[in-house]
């Protein structure tokens, strides 16, 4: 009879224990590690070329991190690091910090940040290409919280940022 009665509550006290879950981890920061344009705009807003296609030049890429609404640049990638005569059969086109490395880290997640892109011109101004929005602070809760990267879609361009979070 004893035994009889070890084997039924034995397995009722084992499933009644509960494990303790580890504590919620609260990142405060941002660590971005590599820049992905998926997609871009193929043709200016007037629907003309970036440079001149047709003589094989196509637009020398780069971008800008700043906060949204500004032209204040929290990140620019320099210059000479862009991508020359980039066509839309070249996407996507990465960056990446080097070592590993974080080319850019950003220590309040509630501030909003639009990367920018733009045409490099030798002569002239720089052109504008367009801008995608990343809104951190929409990624620190719920079922997919701090995600290893984000990927954020407009109507003309797709640009996906490679992150580390950090506390």
């Amino acid at each position: 009879m004893k035994k009889a009665t070890l084997f039924f509550f034995f397995p009722l006290f084992f499933y009644s224990c509960k494990k303790d879950s580890p504590a919620p981890v609260s990142y405060t920061k941002v660590s971005v590690t590599k820049l992905t344009i998926l997609a871009s705009p193929a043709t200016n807003n007037s629907g003309g070329d970036w440079d001149n296609a047709l003589a094989g030049y196509y637009p020398d890429v780069y971008f800008k991190i700043t906060n949204t609404g500004t032209t204040t640049a929290l990140y620019s990638l320099p210059v000479a690091n862009r991508q020359e005569n980039m066509k839309q059969s070249d996407l996507p086109v990465s960056w990446a910090a080097s070592s590993g490395a974080p080319f850019f880290v950003l220590s309040n997640l509630s501030q909003v940040v639009d990367v920018d892109l733009y045409d490099y011109e030798s002569i002239g101004s720089d052109e504008y290409m367009g801008s995608a929005t990343f809104n951190f602070s929409s990624y620190t809760s719920g079922s997919n919280s701090y995600p290893p990267s984000i990927t954020v879609t407009t109507n003309r361009m797709s640009i996906k940022l490679d992150l580390i979070w950090l506390q």
